[in-house]
């Protein structure tokens, strides 16, 4: 598979430091490519932020970062969960606007709540369960624009991208935890 987790060879330095500052490589690598993911955000839509899927973004960030063996951490389920959020939310948003129309309130109440257990029910029944995309699924089903569509897919994709790349040096920091203080 093209993501593989083998180790690289611990006998040269760079991989010992890396070894020993797992914690903070790993949270430097989270919030880099978190901040690199907002100004992407923030250049293509300079008003105003996607605030709630920049939050499952985040999450999505975190698992892949510091759980990256957690079943729910694999890239195809990063990726096909984001997608099935995004089109259930949208679909909700859409919905719930024509029948009730665009005022926030009980239509996204509705299209929230709907979104986000649809979303979950797709995910599982396809194999592909990624939490965090359940915060994206909300975030659609709220409120939608061609600019979110574009920073969830982005975002997605490079953070799959950084992922597959850097498997090979990320390791669940809870194991890693267990090891040093035995």
């Amino acid at each position: 598979m093209i993501c593989d987790q083998q180790r690289l060879p611990g006998d040269s330095e760079p991989v010992r430091f890396l070894a020993r500052h797992i914690r903070l490589f790993q949270g430097i690598l989270a919030g880099s490519f978190i901040a690199a993911v907002l100004f992407g955000a923030y250049l293509v839509e300079r008003a105003s932020f996607p605030g709630i899927v920049s939050s499952s973004l985040a999450a999505s960030t975190f698992l892949i970062f510091v759980f990256p063996n957690l079943p729910t951490a694999k890239i195809h389920r990063l990726i096909w969960g984001h997608i099935i959020a995004t089109g259930v939310g949208y679909t909700c948003y859409c919905l719930t606007a024509h029948v009730m129309g665009y005022e926030p309130g009980a239509a996204s109440v509705l299209s929230g709540a709907v979104a986000v257990g649809l979303s979950t029910f797709l995910m599982v029944s396809f194999g592909v369960p990624h939490p965090p995309a359940a915060g994206t699924a909300l975030g659609f089903a709220i409120g939608s624009s061609f600019a979110k569509l574009i920073f969830v897919m982005i975002g997605v994709l490079f953070l799959g991208l950084v992922g597959c790349l850097l498997s090979r040096l990320l390791r669940d920091v809870e194991n890693e935890s267990s090891h040093i203080h035995r």
